[in-house]
């Protein structure tokens, strides 16, 4: 499922709103491509989407999916309205897959949102040039593995 609409901000506490504009402000270089290659994994969708999805689950899906949106645990796509790439949530649980919340804490020190929005999206040479987010649920230690050299070659 695609869904764009700009009803991100009208759901998320005040905190959440102002974090998500001071890193929403400038627009992602080659966002159409890596819109491309999201809705080959399952699609994007807005703040609202992924409540509802999450509200089977969890018993504040808005609060909670403003939490993991300010903290960084969860994959953003700003563009014209903040989109959250859905191959990442386990809505059968109501939360963030570990594999990918392993891979931010490695890399969301030293990637900005774009940043990491086009590392799972990006094939990779450390994973036979496919994308971390296509290899994820199969190979989870080797994109974790691939993340941590990563970090590492972006740190300096």
């Amino acid at each position: 499922m695609f869904v764009i609409t700009p009803k991100l901000a009208t759901m998320v506490n005040t905190k959440a709103r102002l974090a998500l504009s001071e890193r929403t402000h400038r627009p992602a270089p080659n966002s159409h491509a890596l819109l491309q290659r999201y809705l080959q994994h399952g699609g994007l969708a807005d703040g609202d989407e992924v409540a509802s999805r999450l509200r089977h689950r969890v018993d504040q899906p808005i609060s909670t999916l403003a939490r993991w949106i300010v903290a960084r645990e969860v994959v953003v796509m700003p563009c014209a309205s903040v989109l959250l790439p859905l191959f990442q949530f386990d809505f059968t649980t109501g939360r963030v897959k570990p594999a990918v919340a392993a891979v931010l804490a490695e890399l969301r020190g030293v990637f900005d949102d774009r940043d990491l929005a086009s590392w799972f999206a990006t094939p990779n040479a450390l994973l036979d040039a496919t994308s971390p987010m296509a290899c994820l649920d199969a190979q989870g230690h080797a994109v974790l593995d691939t993340a941590r050299t990563d970090r590492f070659i972006a740190a300096g």
